[in-house]
């Protein structure tokens, strides 16, 4: 049902959608990228004290 909404839209509300689709995607993914790079640091520390 999304998806025959979409394609029905005209041009500038597809594009409206694609831009609230990549704002909504840009928070989940920059958690993901601090807590990854966090988990990384966290492990190369934790690498350093063992030896």
């Amino acid at each position: 049902m999304c998806y025959a909404n979409a394609t029905g839209a005209t041009k500038d509300g597809q594009r409206a959608i694609s831009r609230g689709v990549i704002v909504l995607l840009l928070p989940p993914l920059g958690f993901m990228t601090v807590g990854v790079g966090l988990a990384f640091r966290y492990g190369q520390r934790r690498d350093r004290e063992r030896q």
